[in-house]
């Protein structure tokens, strides 16, 4: 051990930083570049290609430049120093970039080509120069350290790339769930370069004296070893990343396409790499026979790979146990991260652990050679150039022609032959051939069992990071399941429904019944996908150009065709597989595929529009769930902005929204996102957990009788449930005003591309299976909508919908008054005022029978009644009806109940009488002898506050309101957005 080895310590440290740094840069780079290119897995590739790419020229020009330089260290600060530079710069010039591609360069390409090659080749200047910095980082470090410590150096390229390798595992961790979620993009990237410039300054201090000149090669002219090496080299590399590819695939379907999974799974990847390192980097500089250590690692490489083919089902299991076990918060959230990386180890580490002894042992061999220190530099490009094929043949030929686990296979016999080759190469040293031909045969034999073992698609398709292994019905069956460019699309049946999945989650579900006549029986998807193609005619009914981002099944867009002089859809979606198993769908989708009118265009939603430049009467936005790495980019405040530019003047934005999955925090992020670039919103309910926006740069007004008028159109409606003009006017929840009031009071910013806060916090919030119930709560917040003069529903009945539990509680409450006439006019007496009886209509009929009688026995039970009656009537009363109500029950002696009824009753009279005086002075009464800890006291507050409002004038309370009541307060939806109305000053809903 070297005197100076606590230097030496502090070197391996620098480089562990360097490679944290350098895998944020890894990272961010996808981040920004799937903003370009429009989808996480083309960012992704090109990111690994150019990353290695350059990596590839930094490591070849630090092997020419090294022989001619003395301070290499001093060297590698330098490049740290401009990397770090590079790096605050990037966020500046992306802005600047991206703009001009979209705005002036896609716009004059008329060739698909010369569009995807522009974005290719920009995404690729953007993160080249930095990349061939990078690559020259290790060559000249692990070049100057042994010129600077020349004992054991097979231990000390071992150790740094260890160090290296490490770092970088735990700078995505780090990046993914710390620093990007703090800081964003522009702060994850600034924080990279700084340290960037921290580790240039150290070691400029440390090394600045430094002048090791490079010893004299001599190399060995006998055996070309130099070329065979590097040739390994580079095939070793095209096997690993054909490896990662695979994986990330394979184990997208086990942990879901988020981007948490994917970050997972590349650091799971990174640290077998550094584990290897770690391991041989006491052994090396004792071999004895390296290739035939090598060669026995290689063979072992294709072995583990080819046995994560059998392993990949046990997977699933594992997963499937670890959700069902897990409980749905954030310590469970913690738990399943942990487990989907220990999942990812357990498919990846032992092929990795080898892939991580490869280079130091080669580096090793050629410096042992006396090949010289160049050398370090030249094993790393030519397994950085492998690395690009692997990742380039993996992404673009094999798994779109061949399939995923082709892949996988692939890269297993590159090792294998690779492996075979080094044992002819060490033949001599070889003591039992015997042994090695046995391992060569076996390993060809399991490679030869595993091509012929099948991928379980129904486990692939279940979504078991949702579900377990629930979703694999006994009577399900796998119709379709392609390997596409982008995703793996697969069509399930189960009995008659067919769902469209995209990496094992269902984006749409279709009835497709096998009998003729009758009514159709519909899935849970597709009210959604039927009233989002029926939207846009209610605000737009001469619409004739429509474009639909993402095709799904197909409904959306057949539905919007129906209407007869609609003249153009255009559909875009990414990936083409998508549309191939849509068609199991045709029957009910016909019109996408036959009618003259539709187009289906395989491109990301931002290229298309720029390249196109076409203006719309409609834009109907109907992406997967957000919490899927890259969609959150179609809910982001940029690209409404870019979308109202291809709007007609008076044209719409329709964006489908969930609540399932998802909570309010982020529905407010996309709501101001939205509202930000848009006039006017409005909200409907389409489905049980499913809305939809309806945005435009003009004030909106619906026309509810358009959809009615065409009998294809109205027949489709009806299939749904939506009968009449009352059925579509009650799926409205409010408009801007009501829905800004509310979003306003969550203190998140708009979900912007570089501040990605929808992309990070939905992959939690699905996890913990969260339900933003804002939207949900907002049709019942009547005094929200009579403060911003929002009209009252005119109808009486809307058409029951199991998608819309608030259709039946409607129609019970207008059922009400004829039940209780009834009751009231029926022969005899009802007494039942025992809280036994559930129906509100008996209880009110006995009460109201009973006016001159003392009620004692049931006095507390009676008041609580009377209080819940009038709250569940106030709901969806016309003032017609419930007034007249309300002074009968007035009459009917309420002394009789506590003094909160009559208090009750009078303060729900004097606000339909508009007595917003009497309100005031009724809640301040009712809030003296009240904690704010029930329901009843923040319906009254929400009076109160409702009350000041309409008078136009802030009254004293009479008890104190401080800060932690008014957050506990918030708890209800129409109480939260009554605070924050009454707290506001400058905004349009305030009446201050």
């Amino acid at each position: 051990m070297s005197v100076r080895s606590p230097q030496l310590a502090i070197f391996i440290a620098i480089f562990m930083l360097s490679g944290f740094s350098g895998l944020i840069y890894e990272s961010i780079w996808s981040h920004y570049l799937k903003l370009l290119l429009g989808h996480a897995s083309y960012a992704q590739v090109l990111v690994l290609a150019i990353f290695m790419g350059g990596m590839a020229i930094g490591s070849f020009a630090a092997s020419r430049w090294s022989k001619h330089l003395g301070n290499l260290i001093l060297c590698y600060g330098i490049i740290e120093l401009l990397v770090g530079i590079s790096g605050i710069a990037f966020h500046s010039i992306f802005v600047v970039v991206q703009q001009w591609a979209f705005e002036s360069v896609i716009p004059s390409l008329g060739s698909e080509f010369l569009i995807h090659t522009s974005k290719w080749t920009v995404g690729s200047l953007l993160i080249l120069p930095q990349s061939i910095l990078l690559g020259a980082t290790f060559p000249f470090l692990a070049a100057g350290i042994i010129r600077k410590f020349p004992e054991s150096p097979g231990n000390t390229l071992a150790g740094l790339y260890f160090a290296n390798s490490f770092g970088a595992a735990i700078g995505i961790l780090c990046n993914s769930f710390i620093i990007l979620p703090a800081v964003g993009l522009p702060g994850s990237i600034l924080t990279a370069g700084i340290i960037n410039i921290i580790l240039a300054i150290i070691v400029y201090r440390m090394v600045r004296y430094d002048h090791f000149p490079p010893a004299p090669e001599s190399r060995e002219t006998n055996v070309p070893i130099e070329k065979y090496l590097l040739f390994v080299a580079a095939l070793t590399g095209l096997a690993s990343f054909l490896y990662e590819i695979a994986w990330i695939r394979m184990l997208t379907m086990v942990l879901g396409g988020s981007t948490h999974s994917f970050e997972i799974m590349l650091a799971a990847f990174i640290l077998g790499l550094a584990i290897g390192g770690f391991w041989i980097r006491k052994r090396i500089d004792k071999m004895q026979r390296p290739v035939h250590t090598l060669a026995i690692i290689q063979v072992l490489m294709g072995i583990f790979a080819a046995l994560t083919i059998p392993l990949y089902d046990n997977i699933f299991e594992l997963m499937s146990f670890g959700v069902k076990a897990l409980n749905s918060s954030d310590q469970g959230h913690t738990l399943y991260l942990s487990l989907s990386l220990i999942l990812c180890l357990v498919v990846m580490l032992p092929a990795t652990i080898c892939a991580g002894m490869t280079l130091p042992i080669i580096s090793y061999i050629l410096l042992d050679k006396k090949v010289g220190d160049s050398a370090i530099g030249k094993v790393y490009a030519w397994n950085t150039v492998g690395a690009i094929f692997g990742v380039l043949l993996a992404s673009q030929v094999i798994m779109p022609v061949l399939g995923l686990k082709s892949v996988l296979l692939m890269g297993a016999a590159v090792d294998l032959a690779l492996g075979g080759y080094l044992f002819w190469v060490a033949r001599e040293s070889i003591l039992n051939r015997k042994l090695h031909h046995g391992l060569m045969f076996a390993s060809i034999a399991l490679l030869l069992v595993a091509s012929v073992q099948s991928f379980d698609t129904q486990k692939m398709s279940s979504g078991v990071f949702r579900y377990g292994l629930n979703a694999v019905h006994s009577d399900s069956e796998i119709l379709f399941h392609e390997d596409g460019k982008t995703s793996t699309v697969a069509v399930r049946r189960v009995n008659s429904v067919y769902a469209l999945i995209n990496n094992g989650k269902p984006d749409a579900g279709i009835y497709m019944s096998d009998e003729g006549g009758g009514k159709d029986e519909v899935s849970g998807d597709e009210p959604t996908m039927v009233l989002l193609g029926a939207l846009p005619y209610i605000y737009k009914p001469d619409a004739k150009s429509i474009a639909n981002i993402g095709m799904g099944s197909g409904l959306t867009a057949h539905t919007i065709l129906l209407h007869p002089e609609v003249q153009r859809v255009d559909t875009v979606e990414i990936e083409e597989q998508v549309y191939h198993g849509a068609k199991l769908f045709a029957d009910k989708v016909e019109l996408v595929f036959s009618d003259p009118r539709s187009k289906v265009i395989f491109e990301d939603a931002k290229t298309f529009f720029a390249a196109s430049q076409a203006t719309y009467d409609v834009i109907v936005s109907e992406p997967p769930n957000p919490w899927v790495s890259g969609v959150a980019g179609l809910f982001t405040t940029e690209f409404y902005r870019d979308m109202k530019q291809y709007l007609a003047k008076d044209g719409v934005l329709v964006q489908w929204m969930h609540v399932y999955e998802l909570n309010d925090e982020l529905l407010a992020t996309v709501y101001k996102a939205l509202s930000e670039n848009f006039q006017d919103v409005h909200i409907y309910r389409v489905s049980a957990g499913d809305f939809a926006f309806v945005a435009s740069t003009e004030s909106l007004s619906p026309d509810y009788s358009r959809l009615f008028k065409f009998g294809d159109f109205k027949k489709q409606l009806e299939n749904i449930g939506v009968v009449t003009e009352n059925d579509l006017q009650f799926r409205k929840i409010s408009g801007r005003k009501t829905l800004e009031a509310v979003f306003d009071s969550y203190p998140v910013p708009a979900n912007s591309d570089f501040f990605p806060v929808l992309d990070y916090g939905a992959s939690k919030a699905r996890f913990k299976r969260e339900r933003a119930v804002s939207l949900i709560k907002l049709r019942e917040s009547r005094l929200i909508r009579e403060v911003l003069a929002e009209a009252p529903y005119q109808f009486e009945t809307v058409t029951p919908s199991i998608y819309d539990s608030d259709t039946d509680e409607f129609n019970r409450v207008q059922a009400f008054y004829g039940q209780l006439e009834y009751k009231l006019s029926s022969e005899g007496r009802a007494r039942f005022l025992s809280t036994g009886v559930d129906s509100y209509s008996s209880w009110l009929s006995a009460f109201l029978q009973s006016c001159g009688e003392d009620i004692e026995p049931y006095q507390d039970q009676s008041t609580d009644k009377l209080i819940d009656v009038v709250s569940w009537l106030f709901r969806y009363s016309s003032k017609e009806k419930l007034e007249p109500l309300l002074e009968r029950i007035a009459a009917c002696n309420v002394d009789r109940l506590r003094p909160l009824a009559r208090d009750w009753l009078d303060i729900h009279r004097q606000w339909l009488a508009s007595d917003y005086e009497a309100v005031y002075m009724t809640s301040n009464r009712i809030m003296s002898n009240t904690e704010f800890d029930t329901k009843l006291s923040r319906k009254n507050l929400a009076f109160n506050l409702a009350a000041q409002m309409m008078l136009g004038e802030r009254k004293p309370f009479v008890r104190e309101l401080t800060a932690e009541t008014l957050d506990l307060m918030r708890a209800d939806v129409e109480l939260r957005g009554l605070i924050q109305m009454y707290q506001s000053k400058d905004r349009e809903y305030s009446r201050f």
